[in-house]
């Protein structure tokens, strides 16, 4: 678990979400049920979750209060994230969720692990901008300060004088092989570029500042039947 993923998932979700009135601590009650199953989402017991959590929906969706469908809603874009492996799906989610709730108090929280969806995919920029918001929105929550200190974790890696890494799927003579496999991992939903470098057309996928985030690319190039390595990206602080 990266050092960023490790501090997010041990904020004290009561705090985040204003469980202090006492719904969390009825057995059976929603939120009980929901605390479990964070929980088990925490100790990556995720198939366990996503199906406790699919079980809830279908009991609980018309009934439930509006504090526990924002908290299952965001559970369900955290597992697309961890057991899907889909940050796109995971963002979405998380999207949706701060639409038709913006003034929940799980948005500052929202906005870090869409920080993480992003980097995932290689959209490491974009991570930064997402922890910023995190950041800027958790004077206002109840969490502000466990929020705040995930936040800047976080952000670390985002310091313009920072590593950034890149995964490269191949470095190729001619252009016309480069855009073979580049076309090839973009229908495979990876949103791929070819980058000129002297004599080779090299094919990359995204930009992270952490190499946890670099190695979940790996693992998920290579699950779709592409060879793939992390270099540093040019122009990275320490070339």
């Amino acid at each position: 678990m990266s050092t960023v993923r490790a501090v997010l998932v041990t904020l004290a979700l009561p705090l985040a979400l204003g469980a202090g009135n006492g719904l969390a601590a009825q057995a059976g009650s929603d939120a009980a049920r929901l605390t479990r199953i964070e929980a088990a989402i925490d100790s990556g017991h995720v198939e366990s979750a996503r199906s406790d959590l699919q079980q809830w929906f279908a009991s609980r969706e018309m009934a439930a209060r509006r504090d526990d469908m924002v908290r299952a809603r965001f559970l369900r874009a955290r597992l697309s994230q961890d057991m899907e492996g889909d940050p796109n799906r995971a963002e979405l989610n998380l999207d949706r969720l701060r639409a038709d709730y913006p003034n929940s108090r799980v948005v500052p929280r929202s906005w870090l692990w869409s920080g993480l969806a992003r980097e995932s995919s290689g959209a490491f920029e974009a991570a930064c901008q997402a922890w910023q918001t995190a950041l800027r929105a958790a004077g206002d929550a109840a969490a502000g300060q466990e929020v705040a200190q995930a936040a800047r974790a976080a952000m670390a890696p985002c310091a313009a004088d920072g590593l950034r890494l890149t995964v490269q799927l191949g470095a190729f003579g001619e252009a016309s092989a480069a855009e073979a496999v580049r076309a090839r991992a973009a229908e495979a939903g990876f949103d791929a570029r070819t980058e000129r470098d002297g004599p080779l057309y090299k094919v990359r996928v995204g930009t992270f500042g952490q190499a946890d985030a670099a190695r979940t690319m790996v693992r998920r190039l290579e699950n779709a039947g592409f060879s793939a390595v992390i270099l540093a990206a040019e122009g990275s602080g320490d070339e």
